[in-house]
């Protein structure tokens, strides 16, 4: 026991000098934007393309907010170590102006233990490597995935056979899962990002050897260097058609498997017309794949047969109300009698308007 307590009080000391000697070199590495001499408070900052930077905080201050706009122009980024090391910093107010995160922003912040946002979380915020590691923010969240807002910044706890970035997440930070931060690599075989997801990082499952399958949505326009660097040679990533994952995996020679995305709809043959028989299939309107069909006579609903002038009456009349009351339309059966895009009242008037003409 002795010596697991040990072996655990060096790591931690190894991986805190390891921060700082980091932190360190990216304030160093810092100093160049600083020299531009742009400050407002204790806020040193850089003006970007797209707004503002904050690239250092030199205040002494327990609750810090930083401010929705510089200049008159959105603060949209906070910068490589840019509070890093700071022990005084204890309660934070981010702005929903805010886009990224730089590596190591928050480092070593030891005392920070409350974060929030001035208004609503940013929808996408991408997020660099370690940026609130060691804080007391870190420490205190429970665990499972760790979030930011949207951006899942890693894991906390035994790490899970499937990792599943479920509908809370939007963004992952850089180095997120790799095995510089999730230890029990021989654990996680598999990792599921749907829909939200919108925006991955660099090297984010970097190292997990026995990571074998993953599967990326379509939502996924965003894939940074190396995300499955040292992975299992044997990889299999699950995609759609046409999606960026499957464009990076033919770049970083990943074993793909990408499949349609079905978007069945009814398609029409002849056009429909009150009166007239057609047919209706539905399609993918991706990969034309058709799974069912049917033949209709328009504006029968009631299925009686007959010839249209003796078979559309005022019990269909009824049943196309009924459908609209219930809202229960349906499958295939083409109502849209008035061609204006939805079934409506209109479309009753105009079944009622077609049974009369043809007395």
């Amino acid at each position: 026991m002795k010596s697991t307590k040990l072996q655990t009080g060096f790591r931690r000391w190894v991986s805190l000098v390891m921060a700082a000697v980091l932190a360190a070199s990216l304030l160093c590495m810092g100093q160049p934007v600083v020299a531009q001499g742009l400050t407002q408070g204790d806020f040193q900052y850089q003006l970007t393309d797209d707004g503002v930077e904050i690239t250092r905080y030199t205040g002494d201050s327990a609750q810090i907010t930083i401010p929705e706009t510089l200049e008159e122009q959105p603060v949209v980024g906070i910068g490589p170590a840019a509070f890093a090391l700071n022990q005084t910093i204890e309660e934070l107010t981010l702005p929903s102006t805010l886009e990224y995160i730089g590596d190591s922003a928050f480092l070593l912040c030891e005392n920070l233990s409350r974060i929030e946002f001035s208004q609503s979380a940013p929808q996408v915020l991408q997020a660099g490597e370690s940026i609130l590691r060691n804080t007391a923010w870190w420490e205190v969240q429970p665990e499972g995935l760790v979030l930011l807002g949207g951006t899942a910044l890693g894991w906390k706890g035994k790490a899970p056979i499937t990792l599943v970035l479920d509908g809370r997440v939007t963004a992952v930070a850089d180095q997120a899962f790799s095995s510089n931060y999730l230890p029990s690599a021989s654990n996680l075989l598999r990792v599921e990002a749907g829909d939200s997801v919108q925006w991955l990082g660099s090297r984010v499952f970097a190292g997990q050897s026995s990571l074998n399958s993953a599967f990326l949505s379509d939502s996924v326009t965003h894939l940074g260097e190396g995300i499955f660097s040292g992975c299992s040679p044997d990889l299999l990533l699950e995609t759609y058609l046409g999606s960026a994952a499957e464009a990076y995996a033919q770049i970083w020679g990943i074993r793909c498997e990408a499949v349609c995305r079905h978007d069945y709809r009814w398609y029409y043959n002849p056009q429909p017309v009150l009166g007239q028989v057609s047919t209706g299939t539905l399609r993918c309107a991706n990969c034309q794949e058709e799974i069912d069909q049917i033949t209709f006579l328009t504006g029968d609903l009631t299925g009686e047969g007959g010839a249209p002038d003796e078979n559309i009456d005022l019990l269909d009349v009824m049943a196309l109300a009924q459908y609209l009351v219930n809202e229960n339309l349906p499958e295939g059966i083409y109502l849209d009698y008035q061609g204006d895009g939805c079934v409506d009242v209109l479309d009753v008037m105009t079944l009622i308007q077609y049974r009369l003409s043809v007395f």
